[in-house]
């Protein structure tokens, strides 16, 4: 996919689907994220 081709308002959709998987995962994963040996998978996006 080639970034500058897309539209203002492709480029906020796509952030937008981002910021919502990342919260997502953040959430599905969080007990195991913040603990004493901390794994964040959300991060790595």
């Amino acid at each position: 996919m080639n970034l500058e081709n897309l539209s203002k308002t492709q480029k906020l959709t796509i952030s937008g689907l981002m910021m919502a998987l990342y919260i997502v995962i953040l959430y599905t994963t969080q007990s195991f994220s913040f603990g004493p040996y901390q794994i964040r998978i959300a991060t790595s996006l």
